[in-house]
Protein backbone atom coordinates (compact mmCIF):
# COMPACT_ATOMS: atom_id res chain seq x y z
CA UNK A 1 0.00 0.00 0.00
CA UNK A 2 1.09 3.66 -0.35
CA UNK A 3 2.52 5.04 2.20
CA UNK A 4 0.39 8.78 1.24
CA UNK A 5 -2.08 9.77 -1.08
CA UNK A 6 -3.04 13.48 -1.78
CA UNK A 7 -5.71 14.95 -3.91
CA UNK A 8 -6.91 18.00 -4.25
CA UNK A 9 -9.36 20.38 -6.31
CA UNK A 10 -10.17 24.02 -7.04
CA UNK A 11 -13.07 25.73 -8.66
CA UNK A 12 -12.40 29.41 -8.91
CA UNK A 13 -14.80 31.91 -11.10
CA UNK A 14 -14.58 35.95 -10.89
CA UNK A 15 -16.05 38.45 -12.94
CA UNK A 16 -15.14 41.84 -13.55
CA UNK A 17 -17.28 44.83 -15.45
CA UNK A 18 -15.99 48.28 -16.40
CA UNK A 19 -16.95 51.60 -17.90
CA UNK A 20 -15.55 54.70 -19.04
CA UNK A 21 -16.82 57.83 -18.35
CA UNK A 22 -18.79 59.41 -21.61
CA UNK A 23 -16.91 61.08 -24.21
CA UNK A 24 -17.08 64.57 -25.00
CA UNK A 25 -17.51 64.52 -28.94
CA UNK A 26 -16.93 67.72 -31.14
CA UNK A 27 -21.06 68.78 -31.18
CA UNK A 28 -21.09 68.57 -26.82
CA UNK A 29 -22.99 65.12 -26.71
CA UNK A 30 -22.02 62.57 -24.85
CA UNK A 31 -20.75 59.14 -25.99
CA UNK A 32 -20.82 56.23 -24.20
CA UNK A 33 -18.00 53.95 -24.18
CA UNK A 34 -18.45 50.66 -24.51
CA UNK A 35 -18.22 48.03 -21.64
CA UNK A 36 -14.96 46.28 -20.49
CA UNK A 37 -15.88 42.85 -19.13
CA UNK A 38 -13.03 40.15 -17.83
CA UNK A 39 -13.95 36.97 -16.44
CA UNK A 40 -11.56 34.18 -14.53
CA UNK A 41 -12.99 30.95 -14.43
CA UNK A 42 -10.31 28.08 -14.36
CA UNK A 43 -9.93 24.55 -12.42
CA UNK A 44 -7.08 23.30 -11.07
CA UNK A 45 -6.35 19.86 -9.54
CA UNK A 46 -3.22 17.68 -8.45
CA UNK A 47 -2.71 14.00 -7.21
CA UNK A 48 0.56 12.73 -6.04
CA UNK A 49 1.18 9.59 -3.91
CA UNK A 50 4.62 8.27 -2.11
CA UNK A 51 5.30 4.34 -2.30
CA UNK A 52 8.17 2.51 -0.09
CA UNK A 53 8.91 -0.08 -3.14
CA UNK A 54 11.10 -1.31 -0.64
CA UNK A 55 12.21 0.01 2.50
CA UNK A 56 15.78 1.53 0.94
CA UNK A 57 13.94 2.78 -2.38
CA UNK A 58 11.15 5.42 -1.86
CA UNK A 59 9.72 6.65 -5.01
CA UNK A 60 6.95 9.53 -5.11
CA UNK A 61 4.62 11.05 -8.05
CA UNK A 62 2.80 14.46 -8.61
CA UNK A 63 0.41 15.86 -11.23
CA UNK A 64 -0.62 19.15 -11.38
CA UNK A 65 -3.08 20.08 -14.07
CA UNK A 66 -4.88 23.50 -15.10
CA UNK A 67 -8.38 24.41 -17.25
CA UNK A 68 -9.11 27.38 -18.55
CA UNK A 69 -13.26 27.17 -18.45
CA UNK A 70 -13.96 30.81 -19.15
CA UNK A 71 -15.02 29.75 -22.95
CA UNK A 72 -17.65 27.63 -21.13
CA UNK A 73 -18.88 30.13 -18.80
CA UNK A 74 -20.06 32.62 -21.45
CA UNK A 75 -22.97 32.74 -23.92
CA UNK A 76 -20.77 34.55 -27.28
CA UNK A 77 -22.75 36.87 -28.92
CA UNK A 78 -23.60 36.10 -32.34
CA UNK A 79 -23.31 38.53 -35.84
CA UNK A 80 -24.60 37.74 -39.39
CA UNK A 81 -25.45 34.13 -38.07
CA UNK A 82 -21.52 33.88 -36.73
CA UNK A 83 -20.58 33.44 -33.14
CA UNK A 84 -17.86 35.72 -32.19
CA UNK A 85 -16.12 33.45 -30.01
CA UNK A 86 -13.23 35.96 -29.22
CA UNK A 87 -15.85 39.26 -28.94
CA UNK A 88 -14.93 41.31 -25.65
CA UNK A 89 -18.99 41.57 -25.34
CA UNK A 90 -20.82 38.60 -23.99
CA UNK A 91 -23.24 37.04 -22.02
CA UNK A 92 -22.30 35.09 -18.79
CA UNK A 93 -23.81 31.56 -18.38
CA UNK A 94 -24.40 30.19 -14.82
CA UNK A 95 -21.74 27.94 -13.33
CA UNK A 96 -24.32 25.22 -13.16
CA UNK A 97 -25.48 25.23 -16.41
CA UNK A 98 -21.07 25.90 -17.71
CA UNK A 99 -20.04 22.54 -15.68
CA UNK A 100 -22.87 20.71 -17.11
CA UNK A 101 -21.95 21.72 -20.42
CA UNK A 102 -18.26 20.68 -19.67
CA UNK A 103 -19.54 17.47 -19.12
CA UNK A 104 -21.14 16.84 -22.77
CA UNK A 105 -18.47 19.31 -24.63
CA UNK A 106 -15.36 18.20 -23.39
CA UNK A 107 -13.85 20.72 -26.12
CA UNK A 108 -14.98 23.63 -24.07
CA UNK A 109 -12.40 22.61 -20.97
CA UNK A 110 -9.41 23.80 -22.62
CA UNK A 111 -6.48 22.25 -20.78
CA UNK A 112 -3.95 25.15 -19.86
CA UNK A 113 -1.01 23.39 -18.24
CA UNK A 114 -0.05 20.17 -17.10
CA UNK A 115 3.15 19.07 -14.63
CA UNK A 116 4.14 15.87 -13.41
CA UNK A 117 7.49 15.00 -11.13
CA UNK A 118 8.64 11.84 -9.99
CA UNK A 119 11.13 10.69 -7.82
CA UNK A 120 13.06 7.45 -6.81
CA UNK A 121 15.93 6.97 -4.56
CA UNK A 122 18.22 4.03 -3.15
CA UNK A 123 19.28 4.48 0.84
CA UNK A 124 20.88 0.60 1.21
CA UNK A 125 21.25 -0.32 5.64
CA UNK A 126 24.76 -0.15 5.15
CA UNK A 127 24.85 0.38 9.01
CA UNK A 128 23.12 -3.23 9.64
CA UNK A 129 25.96 -4.48 7.89
CA UNK A 130 29.14 -4.82 10.51
CA UNK A 131 31.76 -4.66 7.05
CA UNK A 132 30.18 -1.50 5.88
CA UNK A 133 28.77 0.20 8.69
CA UNK A 134 31.00 2.54 8.14
CA UNK A 135 30.25 4.54 5.15
CA UNK A 136 26.56 5.66 4.22
CA UNK A 137 25.05 6.09 0.53
CA UNK A 138 22.19 6.89 -1.35
CA UNK A 139 20.97 7.89 -4.88
CA UNK A 140 18.31 9.59 -5.94
CA UNK A 141 16.43 10.34 -9.69
CA UNK A 142 14.16 12.87 -9.95
CA UNK A 143 12.30 13.93 -13.77
CA UNK A 144 9.70 16.03 -14.77
CA UNK A 145 7.35 16.42 -17.84
CA UNK A 146 5.80 20.18 -18.20
CA UNK A 147 3.19 20.65 -21.14
CA UNK A 148 1.94 24.65 -21.20
CA UNK A 149 -1.03 25.47 -24.01
CA UNK A 150 -0.48 28.55 -26.08
CA UNK A 151 -2.72 31.37 -25.28
CA UNK A 152 -6.46 31.02 -26.23
CA UNK A 153 -6.88 32.32 -30.32
CA UNK A 154 -3.14 33.00 -30.44
CA UNK A 155 -2.42 30.55 -33.09
CA UNK A 156 0.52 29.50 -31.27
CA UNK A 157 1.45 25.47 -30.27
CA UNK A 158 2.05 24.09 -26.74
CA UNK A 159 5.79 24.44 -24.83
CA UNK A 160 6.99 21.30 -24.03
CA UNK A 161 10.10 20.47 -21.02
CA UNK A 162 11.48 17.60 -20.03
CA UNK A 163 13.59 17.75 -16.46
CA UNK A 164 16.23 14.95 -15.26
CA UNK A 165 18.57 14.89 -12.41
CA UNK A 166 20.39 12.02 -11.25
CA UNK A 167 22.45 12.72 -7.65
CA UNK A 168 24.76 10.48 -5.48
CA UNK A 169 25.94 10.67 -1.95
CA UNK A 170 28.73 8.96 -0.25
CA UNK A 171 29.73 9.47 3.03
CA UNK A 172 32.83 7.85 4.89
CA UNK A 173 33.16 7.78 8.98
CA UNK A 174 37.27 7.18 9.03
CA UNK A 175 36.83 7.18 12.63
CA UNK A 176 34.59 4.52 12.84
CA UNK A 177 35.91 2.39 9.61
CA UNK A 178 39.88 2.05 11.18
CA UNK A 179 38.26 0.69 14.56
CA UNK A 180 35.43 -1.54 13.28
CA UNK A 181 37.29 -2.83 9.92
CA UNK A 182 36.86 -6.99 9.92
CA UNK A 183 40.15 -6.93 7.79
CA UNK A 184 42.05 -4.27 10.39
CA UNK A 185 40.93 -6.43 13.03
CA UNK A 186 42.38 -9.54 11.74
CA UNK A 187 45.17 -7.74 10.51
CA UNK A 188 45.60 -6.76 14.38
CA UNK A 189 44.72 -10.30 15.88
CA UNK A 190 47.55 -11.69 13.54
CA UNK A 191 50.13 -9.31 14.56
CA UNK A 192 49.61 -9.91 18.41
CA UNK A 193 49.83 -13.81 18.01
CA UNK A 194 52.85 -13.08 16.37
CA UNK A 195 54.26 -10.81 19.16
CA UNK A 196 53.42 -13.63 21.84
CA UNK A 197 55.01 -15.95 19.57
CA UNK A 198 58.52 -14.17 18.80
CA UNK A 199 58.41 -13.33 22.82
CA UNK A 200 57.91 -17.13 23.78
CA UNK A 201 61.06 -17.66 21.58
Amino acid sequence: MPTSINASANLNRSYNEKRRRPRIGDEGEEQLQPLQQSQTFNHKSSFGFNYNFTPSIPISFRTNTNYDLSGAGRYPNSKNGLCEIDSTSYQLRPTFSSLEGIITDTLSARRSNYQETYTASWRPKFNNMKALDWMTYSTSYSGGYGWTNGPSGSNLGAEVSNTFALDHTLKLWSGRSVGSNWLFEEMKEADQEESREVSVL
